[in-house]
């Protein structure tokens, strides 16, 4: 399942992708394809909300299809994008690609999420930045985060708190500067790891 989540001050949308298969996974024509029936409807919530302070939530593929959408649409404003467990290709270049049409990037990763080292291997043109974050550094517009966990853990209690209670919540009601969190551990294998399936 897909999910996808808008969150406007006021008015709470939350789009279902429902179920995606593998097989439409594989070849990037029919993703796209399949996939531009939903970004319209997107699009047109956040056309009609312009007024009111955006922040989207999107996990997974919805990270995708998010990330099409502020690519083509260049009036869009968003206040804070949060991407978890994202199939976006870590080099991708949210500076450039998102500009001026979104605030700040809060990049959630799971550090042991299974599904997207499966993903950066068999599906082309996708990628695993939801579990090694994007390239580059943390700054205004850009924050990585690394948590103990696979692909669901951001709907799940993370060190025994809910983690939308403990990581996001915050953030939308006070504005406050997010912290850091990296719960990575630097370790033999992950030195050789690493550059195979990053």
């Amino acid at each position: 399942m897909l999910e996808f989540g808008l969150l406007e001050f006021g008015v709470i949308t939350g789009f279902k992708y429902g179920f995606f298969g593998i097989f439409l996974f594989i070849f990037p024509f029919i993703r796209i394809l399949h996939s531009k029936t939903f970004i319209k409807k997107i699009e047109y919530v956040i056309n009609n909300n312009q007024d009111k302070e955006i922040y989207i939530f999107a996990h997974s593929y919805g990270t995708y299809i998010i990330s099409k959408l502020i690519e083509k649409n260049t009036k869009i404003k968003i206040n804070t994008l949060f991407l978890c467990g994202s199939v976006l290709p870590s080099n991708y270049d949210i500076n450039k690609k998102f500009a001026d049409r979104v605030g700040k990037v809060i990049n959630d990763c799971g550090i042991n999420d299974i599904v997207l080292i499966i993903n950066k291997i068999f599906i082309p043109f996708l990628g695993d930045a939801g579990r090694i974050g994007f390239s580059g550094v943390n700054n205004k517009k850009l924050i990585n985060r690394f948590f103990k966990g696979g692909h669901s853990l951001y709907f799940k209690n993370h060190n025994n708190k809910n983690f939308m209670e403990n990581y996001w919540i915050p953030y939308l009601l006070d504005s406050k500067e997010l912290s850091i969190i990296d719960e990575r551990k630097d370790n033999i294998f992950s030195d050789i790891l690493e550059p195979i399936f990053s």
